[in-house]
């Protein structure tokens, strides 16, 4: 079995617009700037399979989220993001300096690539 493969962006990483992509089995760990509104998007590299991703570690209040437009509570949890359908997710607030841990967990098999793109607003 393959070791999963870690890709951590760091507040001091993160410039106007800073990505990391996720393959089967790998995870990322996102750690904003603390006292700064940013914006997290999701989207589906893939052509034709769903990319199954979970996310934790992120503050449950004061994050607006949207998957496919619909609005959700919390940015904690699993999502399915559709392929070909860029910013399928999106999440904006005070991630509060938190580490946010988004693993991909399509199956292997797949070529279901999470791109995760992160943009400092203020």
């Amino acid at each position: 079995m393959k070791k999963p493969r870690v890709q951590t962006i760091q507040a001091a990483d993160i410039g106007p617009e800073k990505q990391a992509k996720i393959a089967p089995g790998q995870f990322t760990v996102l750690q904003l700037p603390k006292g700064k509104v940013a914006q997290l998007t999701a989207s589906d590299l893939s052509v034709s399979n769903i990319c199954k991703i979970a996310i934790t570690g992120a503050p449950p209040t004061g994050i607006i989220v949207q998957l496919n437009g619909q609005s959700l509570p919390s940015l904690n949890g699993f999502f399915n993001l559709p392929p070909n359908k860029p910013n399928s997710l999106r999440a904006v607030g005070n991630f509060e300096g938190l580490p946010i841990t988004i693993t991909n967990i399509s199956a292997p098999q797949t070529d279901a690539v999470a791109l995760i793109s992160v943009t400092v607003i203020e």
